[in-house]
C-alpha cells in the first residue's frame, strides 16, 4: 500500500514531507483518530519508520 511505497522511496526531505502529507491525508480520511496521523508523521520525521 500507501506505506510500503513512502518506505521504499529514497527520497529528499521536501519530497519526504509531500508523501508524509499525502499519505497522512488518505489515513486520516479513514480514521476518526487524527492523532494517529501525527503519530506516524513523528515516526517519520524521527527516522523510526524508514
Amino acid at each position: 500500500g500507501n506505506v510500503g511505497t513512502i518506505r521504499s522511496l529514497s527520497i529528499p526531505a521536501g519530497g519526504l514531507f509531500a508523501s508524509v502529507t499525502i499519505f497522512g491525508a488518505g489515513h486520516f480520511a479513514d480514521t476518526d483518530k487524527p492523532q494517529e496521523v501525527y503519530k506516524m508523521l513523528d515516526l517519520f520525521y524521527n527516522g523510526d519508520m524508514l
